[in-house]
């Protein structure tokens, strides 16, 4: 307990230090990052969530090379090498290159069979040069005669690698990546309803994007990234979108039917339905309770959260991916909102649930 408190206590001056020098240097990026990165640490609870978060997801990340596999491409590297081809370019000395050669890449490139020379004069146009003269275009030029053997093609041209235990020219990779990075909370903080007399939370990372804005909430209650299912207050967080919800319908009938709102560069109507880029916001003529049933409030949900994924220490379940009975695999055995309320009520109540935002 003493040494959580210590290390609650360095973190909180590290925090407090760093906020002092980006207020004095605000054009300095790495001290936002690093004051996000403190403050989804603040308590044992958020470090241990961020310590068991990143084992959690290591298997899965694109450069965790302890999970690379070699992805063999022999086959089609041997296909294009004898089928296919591409535009050259015969330097003055004789040597045949082709034009993404880093001798004349940037520098010149072939148009209407002939070679410019680009960025030329004080204009900086494509002209074609005394050196551009001296070279000659040789358009569809056979990988089979540019390079002599299909090594030398796979390994120049191609960027691929030799794996010697399979005989094979490709890449390694993780085959089960799903990311290359990731944040707990990040672009969307705004998850987990809890008292404000929680104790075992975890603010997560704020992103770029939304690290200055304000995410209001009830009365006694904060916003988290990541706490016990039991400590979640559902009802209430139910409720709150409610509410919200009839606030923003309201606001929108005001706007369209009494004509205040007109289209802008983001807001357009078709068809009676008001579009906010490619969301549909509103149709004009619904009523609340139309607007709220289409939205899904209020609905039988009793946790009211949605994810495009559930990861846990056996599997990554992903919402693209069929859920089918075990007797017909082509009947549906649920949706995948029914998928993660039901996911959720299987939990105990001293489980965590931690929201990431992750990018691939």
């Amino acid at each position: 307990m003493e040494e959580d408190m210590e290390e609650n206590a360095k973190v909180s001056a590290c925090l407090t230090q760093l906020e002092q020098q980006y207020a004095a240097d605000p054009k300095n990026i790495v001290y936002g990052f690093y004051i996000e990165k403190l403050k989804g640490n603040l308590n044992s609870f958020a470090r241990e969530v961020f310590r068991s978060i990143d084992s959690l997801m290591h298997p899965y990340g694109s450069e965790s090379e302890d999970c690379y596999e070699f992805c063999d491409q022999k086959d089609q590297v041997q296909s294009d090498y004898e089928n296919r081809s591409c535009d050259c370019i015969r330097l003055p000395d004789g040597r045949i290159v082709s034009r993404y050669d880093y001798a004349v890449s940037g520098k010149f490139e072939i148009r209407n069979g002939q070679v410019y020379e680009r960025n030329s004069g004080q204009l900086k146009q494509s002209k074609r040069t005394h050196k551009a003269k001296k070279m000659k275009a040789l358009p569809d030029y056979p990988f089979k005669k540019l390079y002599k053997t299909m090594h030398d093609y796979a390994i120049n041209y191609c960027n691929y690698e030799y794996d010697e235990e399979s005989l094979g020219y490709g890449f390694y990779c993780n085959p089960y990546a799903m990311w290359d990075w990731f944040q707990i909370g990040g672009r969307w903080p705004v998850t987990f309803l809890v008292k404000d007399t929680c104790t075992e939370y975890s603010y997560g990372e704020r992103s770029w994007g939304n690290n200055e804005l304000e995410y209001p909430a009830p009365e006694g209650y904060m916003w988290v990234s990541a706490a016990r299912k039991k400590d979640i207050e559902w009802a209430v967080m139910k409720d709150w979108y409610i509410q919200q919800a009839k606030k923003r319908f309201n606001a929108l009938e005001a706007m369209f039917v009494s004509g205040l709102a007109e289209p802008d560069d983001h807001l357009r109507v078709e068809d009676g339905c008001v579009y906010s880029y490619w969301d549909l916001i509103y149709k004009i003529g619904e009523t609340e309770e139309e607007y709220l049933n289409r939205l899904g409030y209020p609905d039988s949900r009793q946790y009211p959260v949605s994810f495009c994924d559930l990861i846990d220490e056996n599997h990554w379940n992903a919402q693209e991916h069929d859920y089918k009975s075990p007797e017909n695999d082509e009947v549906l055995a649920q949706t995948w909102e029914e998928t993660i309320q039901q996911y959720i009520d299987d939990l105990d109540d001293d489980d965590v649930l931690v929201s990431i935002d992750y990018h691939m």
